[in-house]
């Protein structure tokens, strides 16, 4: 085998660092788009459950439209809501219901339309 001169020593030195180079970067690029698909997916499913719990949200929202339709459930939205009451009627928001319904039932024997949001006593006119 001949020997190798300099300037093909040169050549090869020079070659095998632009390689190395190239495959260098190519590592750092691989390496920094990975990590970018793994972030997407992450943000993907944190923008599915987002989007489930959007969906389940209209579907309430659906409902309670269609509630609205209903007179019943009208009256009796208003009355929790916003405290309208019937003619002879009384309506009292307490933070303490239980106790309330307690004290009430010892007094009164009967608490009328307690359902744990609004409570009315039918009071007799006068």
């Amino acid at each position: 085998m001949a020997k190798k001169t300099k300037k093909e020593k040169r050549r090869i030195l020079l070659g095998t660092l632009v390689i190395s180079i190239i495959i260098s970067y190519l590592g750092v690029f691989v390496y920094h788009y990975w990590n970018q698909i793994l972030a997407n997916k992450e943000e993907q499913k944190v923008l599915e459950a987002k989007y489930e719990q959007l969906l389940k949200e209209e579907d309430e929202l659906n409902n309670e439209i269609t509630k609205m339709h209903e007179p019943d459930y009208v009256a009796k939205y208003a009355r929790e809501k916003y405290g309208y009451s019937k003619d002879n009627e009384v309506i009292i928001k307490v933070d303490d219901w239980y106790n309330l319904k307690i004290m009430l039932t010892s007094t009164h024997g009967v608490v009328y339309g307690f359902d744990g949001v609004c409570f009315c006593i039918i009071c007799s006119g006068g």
